[in-house]
């Protein structure tokens, strides 16, 4: 299968998921088939409940064992602190990421019309 036909088979209207779906994260899935949660502490109140992109993108990461939850607010997106919890093996990491280049991230966002959340979670 082409990456293109992968694209077109894809539950995505947007290529540059379809792309992340297909080509790393079931990649990933043959390799590790644990299951995975995803707490991410910090981003709540930027993500837009209805956005049919990131909710779309949860869903077809939950289908491939990989569950997101967003949890909390904070007033900045300057640090985040997230929790990996591999069900499976019933272990957990937890670590902060800083988010850096944030205008790098919003353009990103525009030209791929990801919404910036999605682009800071991948």
């Amino acid at each position: 299968m082409t990456k293109s036909e992968k694209i077109n088979n894809s539950v995505f209207d947007n290529a540059y998921l379809s792309v992340y779906i297909n080509d790393y994260v079931k990649k990933f899935r043959h390799f590790n088939s644990d299951e995975f949660i995803i707490s991410i502490y910090g981003l709540k109140k930027f993500i837009n409940e209805g956005d049919m992109v990131l909710v779309r993108f949860f869903e077809e990461l939950k289908q491939n064992k990989i569950t997101i939850e967003n949890e909390s607010n904070k007033e900045s997106v300057n640090e985040i602190d997230i929790t990996c919890k591999n069900i499976t093996k019933d272990t957990s990491y937890n670590f902060k990421h800083q988010v850096q280049y944030l205008p790098s991230i919003i353009d990103i966002s525009c030209k791929t019309e990801i919404p910036v959340v999605g682009i800071i979670i991948t």
